[in-house]
């Protein structure tokens, strides 16, 4: 099976979807699914993701790199704009059995919906938390918030699969209007490497009895 992941970018200090999206990418070439990953980058700034690539090319990940937009490069890089990608997308999407896209919020995932969805190719969406109600609520400009509202449904039901971490991202994603209706699938990020190292524990530290938290996503009630 070939598949294509497309990412408006793998710069680590976007956050955590870069990061999680690269190591669902080494999870699946593990599994023998055949991957290529197609990103957006800033050409005035690759030391960032030369960890990154080096990583996924050692698991034998193939990888494209297409530049941002040069005209208000801000805006490129916040939405991965890359002039190249609707020509490279058309001309090389029949070579996959599936594209896949991470982000909501990216012009990979319009692209996608415009030139894949709608001519029949099976295609899935990793929101990477960004249909939520609470990112939805947190856009910088209620403007933003208000076109991310309306295009929330198509999104949801335009691909043929919503992967989703976990059955709390799922019910924050879906509006009461089109409940049971969307497509979601629960699927955890990979996100251990057992070739990365384990960090020693610093137990001493801990007094007998104290709490202990092992994981906190976010603080949000």
């Amino acid at each position: 099976m070939k598949v294509l992941r497309l990412i408006g970018g793998l710069d680590p200090h976007h956050g955590g979807p870069p990061v999680s999206a690269v190591n669902c990418c080494i999870a699946a070439q593990r599994q023998w699914i055949e991957t290529t990953l197609v990103y957006g980058y800033d050409p005035a700034n690759t030391s960032t993701t030369a960890p990154t690539l080096k990583r996924l090319a050692a698991e034998g990940v193939a990888v494209v790199g297409l530049p941002y937009a040069r005209v208000r490069p801000q805006i490129a890089r916040r939405w991965g704009v890359c002039p190249k990608l609707p020509r490279w997308l058309i001309a090389h999407r029949r070579s996959f059995d599936l594209v896949h896209c991470h982000g909501a919020w990216q012009a990979s995932a319009a692209l996608t919906l415009a030139l894949v969805a709608t001519a029949g190719q099976p295609c899935v969406l990793t929101p990477h938390e960004s249909l939520t109600e609470f990112d939805i609520a947190q856009s910088p400009r209620p403007i933003l918030g208000l076109v991310k509202r309306a295009l929330q449904p198509t999104w949801l039901r335009g691909f043929d699969r919503v992967i989703v971490a976990s059955s709390i991202e799922a019910r924050d994603s879906e509006p009461p209007h089109i409940a049971g209706r969307v497509r979601f699938a629960v699927v955890p990020h990979a996100v251990s490497d057992e070739r990365l190292g384990i960090a020693t524990p610093r137990a001493g530290l801990i007094r007998p009895g104290a709490l202990r938290v092992d994981f906190i996503g976010r603080l949000h009630w």
